[in-house]
């Protein structure tokens, strides 16, 4: 069965946005047909908002994003062009559509949760992610992953088998084929908080990438990941 994981400032950012929100219904406003190209608005005729993520823990290498206009709900507070080191979106889950800070409570208020917050910035590797996660449950400080043992979970996941004590969170991770962490998963323990949450990374292309879902849309993990490479390929390459 699935089980249900700071230092990292941007983490507590999506946590707080997802983890008090009520649980998702059926209800609700008019929406876009779902599973339509994350790209969607990646058009020739398109506003687009434009700025370099300084990737500070990767040389300072720069990486240069070039993004429909709708999906910057504060793009007055930046210079077009400017350089960032995170930079924060909210879409629906689904369809992929920008969701507006208005918009995002309005669903909340009627009890939606079909949207999900994410960001792009550059942060340590995942494998010292895990341990940092891992340490903040548990309070025991161990210097390698090989120091857990693996617990097979469901959705392809693995769980690092450490005490939770200090904090209500549950550390998960997926492996490539090579064997290297690829996904670093945190989640709230069920039962612990009113509205279990996880906070899910992986890196794209040098940049650490980290997006948050209820924990009831765990199964569909890998869909929003993919949703997410798509719409950064098209980002980064436009």
């Amino acid at each position: 069965m699935f089980k249900k994981p700071t230092c990292l400032s941007f983490g507590y950012v999506l946590v707080v946005m997802a983890g008090m929100l009520p649980l998702a219904t059926s209800a609700g406003t008019d929406r876009p047909e779902p599973n339509r190209d994350p790209c969607y608005l990646f058009t020739g005729d398109a506003e687009y908002f434009e700025f370099d993520l300084r990737l500070h823990l990767r040389d300072d290498k720069i990486v240069p994003f070039r993004v429909p206009i709708d999906y910057i709900e504060d793009n007055k507070m930046y210079p077009n062009g400017g350089e960032l080191t995170a930079k924060s979106f909210q879409v629906g889950m689904e369809a992929f559509e920008p969701v507006s800070r208005f918009e995002a409570h309005n669903r909340n208020k009627s009890g939606i949760w079909d949207w999900m917050p994410f960001i792009v910035k550059s942060l340590l590797p995942l494998e010292e992610i895990t341990l940092i996660y891992a340490h903040n449950a548990s309070g025991e400080r161990r210097e390698s992953i090989d120091d857990y043992q693996l617990l097979a979970a469901d959705f392809g996941l693995f769980q690092l088998d450490h005490p939770v004590r200090v904090r209500s969170n549950e550390t998960y991770i997926v492996k490539s084929l090579d064997g290297q962490i690829s996904d670093v998963v945190r989640c709230s323990q069920e039962g612990q908080v009113p509205y279990p949450s996880c906070f899910h990374t992986f890196e794209y292309q040098d940049i650490t990438v980290a997006f948050t879902y209820r924990r009831t849309e765990t199964p569909n993990w890998r869909d929003m990941r993919l949703k997410l490479e798509r719409f950064l390929s098209c980002a980064i390459s436009n």
